[in-house]
């Protein structure tokens, strides 16, 4: 029994060998399917067709060429048939799904795949079909081969799922499944995206489209779908809700959602986004203007202060607002009826009435004008202090400068001279008096671009310092005090300590000394004709009686006072003179030995 089953093996086994023998010498060529593990390309005579692995036939050679293609997304693995000059498709099956009659057959457009994006929904929104040319003419055919749009145009383009068509100088819209979105009767129809690539935090950015028809605009989702062909004549972003769009028709503004459903009808003569800093999550707000009228829109694209304002300024733009980060008036707008100042908070209330000549915002206080007197409001529109002082100016003490920039990131935290009468007092940001209103003069040093950390008050021509609080440093007793008295003459080495920033030379009775402003210490007190600093090991030299000297910053003299000069050589010591006699020492007083 086994010994005819083997035999029928070997039968088998050899008809098998015989029959692809006889086959192979059939044709010329024999190569896989690409899509198909069961099929294969077969050529005979310049022809080609396709057959089974077993060689059955299931398209009998016939084309000049088959073209394998791989295309991403949701098309499925076909190949390309060129018979007689003509292309048409092939399946996966083999089966003949679009006839060879085209000119052209378009390759489909080709997907970027983005991480950041659901993979399903992104196939949806690149185009599942493609352009194919008969006779000259354009038309369209889905991936199943199917035609969607018959080849009657004269040109055609594919954007997303939009179909643009051209005949005879004239464009219409259609969708990928063919219907008709717009006529053909327009002179241009152009697809925008309307959000910019940055804009990840708006989800859905990547699905909308803005379509451009002559001078009209209506917008789109990217599946072709169109939910209001109301047309406008301008559509851009509404940029404190990415889910809103600001919308123009003959002329007036107003507001639409993304389906295009109407949140604020076309009303207001204009609508402006100020591009002013985002420094934390409250609510935005736009200007809208109404018959010469201004009032407000928040982020939701709802009215909340109708349009009764003559004048709206939003102090930020102007540089007259000095706001932190945590300011309850960051976003404070000036408003004015009959040429007299409020402001509204970022709710669009009215906190302080319109009844001051002018308003100014500085962190949570509003300096408010009246009939050329100034005072302080709180953040509510409370009176902190009243209307009648002669000025406020506002200490930037965290910057050199008060800057837009600065304003901006919220880096500055103010201070406030105020003046009443011929005296000067110092107030906090959140409008804590430091000092009495009792000073002459209050000045802030220059400091190079260096941060300031301490005031200069002047009291019966006497001058003092006090700190950033208004506690006093050095009581007001001298007759000058100045940061450095060498500016002309500084001269500060690498790796120097820099004293500098908390020295202060202090002058009495035509005498100079210094004090350290951290400790409140005075180092030196006022007992030389003239002191110049600082220079490295922080020495300064002194002259008292016409003879010179050098002193450490503890007031320690390193360099006897009996030079007649004494000069600093850069990089390298002083250079004293004594009788005509020149003389090398070192930044310590130690002698050196001049280099020939």
């Amino acid at each position: 029994m086994r010994h005819y089953i083997g035999l029928l093996l070997l039968f088998l086994l050899s008809a098998n060998l015989f029959a692809q023998t006889t086959t192979a010498s059939k044709y010329d060529t024999i190569i896989p399917y690409t899509w198909n593990d069961s099929l294969q390309l077969v050529k005979k005579k310049g022809l080609w067709g396709i057959n089974t692995i077993t060689q059955n036939k299931v398209i009998s050679p016939k084309y000049d060429v088959i073209v394998q293609k791989k295309v991403m997304g949701p098309w499925p693995e076909f190949a390309f048939t060129k018979q007689n000059e003509k292309w048409g498709i092939i399946n996966k099956k083999g089966e003949e799904i679009a006839i060879a009659k085209y000119d052209t057959f378009f390759t489909p457009p080709r997907m970027k795949i983005s991480l950041r994006t659901d993979m399903r929904y992104l196939y949806k929104c690149f185009s599942s079909c493609t352009r194919v040319i008969e006779n000259q003419k354009w038309g369209v055919v889905d991936y199943l081969g199917k035609p969607i749009i018959p080849t009657i145009y004269d040109s055609i383009s594919i954007v997303a799922n939009f179909i643009i068509v051209q005949k005879k100088e004239r464009f219409g819209l259609f969708n990928t499944k063919g219907d008709t979105l717009f006529p053909v009767k327009y002179k241009e129809i152009k697809i925008h995206q309307p959000y910019k690539k940055k804009d990840i935090k708006f989800k859905n950015r990547r699905y909308l489209r803005l379509i451009q028809l002559d001078d009209k605009y209506v917008m789109a989702d990217c599946q072709g779908n169109i939910q209001n062909k109301t047309m406008y004549d301008e559509i851009i972003p509404y940029r404190w809700n990415r889910s809103l769009q600001l919308v123009k028709k003959d002329g007036l503004w107003g507001i639409n959602n993304i389906t295009q459903n109407e949140v604020i009808p076309t009303k207001y003569d204009t609508i402006i986004q100020p591009n002013y800093p985002r420094l934390r999550k409250n609510p935005q707000l736009a200007y809208t203007k109404q018959s010469e009228k201004w009032g407000f829109i928040n982020e939701k694209g709802e009215e909340v202060c109708a349009a009764q304002y003559h004048s709206i300024s939003y102090m930020h733009r102007n540089r007259t607002c000095y706001c932190t980060r945590n300011s309850a008036l960051n976003y404070v707008k000036a408003v004015s009826s009959k040429n007299k100042w409020g402001a509204v908070n970022n709710l669009g209330e009215l906190i302080i009435p319109t009844i001051y000549d002018s308003v100014s915002v500085v962190g949570n206080l509003t300096i408010a004008q009246q009939k050329g007197k100034l005072g302080i409001l709180d953040a509510k529109g409370n009176e902190l202090y009243p209307i009648q002082h002669n000025k406020i100016e506002v200490i930037c003490i965290n910057k050199p400068y008060c800057t837009y920039e600065n304003i901006k990131f919220g880096s500055i935290h103010p201070l406030l001279k105020i003046q009443l009468d011929d005296k000067y007092g110092l107030i906090s940001e959140k409008g804590n008096l430091l000092t009495e209103i009792k000073y002459d003069s209050l000045l802030v040093p220059p400091l190079r671009g260096e941060r300031p950390h301490t005031i200069l008050v002047q009291e019966n021509n006497q001058w003092g310092i006090i700190d950033l609080k208004g506690q006093e440093i050095a009581p007001a007793i001298y007759d000058s005090i100045v940061r450095s008295k060498s500016e002309r003459e500084l001269f500060i080495v690498k790796n120097s300590k820099k004293p500098l920033k908390r020295m202060c030379f202090i002058q009495k009775n035509n005498q100079w000394g210094y004090l350290d402003v951290i400790t409140k210490a005075v180092i030196v007190p006022p007992k030389y004709d003239e002191i110049k600093g600082f220079y490295p090991n922080n020495a300064c030299m002194v002259v008292l009686n016409n003879q010179w000297g050098v002193i450490n910053n503890k007031g320690e003299l390193i360099i006897p006072i009996e030079y007649d000069k004494i000069t600093t050589i850069e990089d390298s010591g002083f250079e004293v003179e004594r009788n005509g006699q020149k003389q090398l020492l070192d930044w310590n007083g130690v002698p050196k030995v001049k280099d020939d």
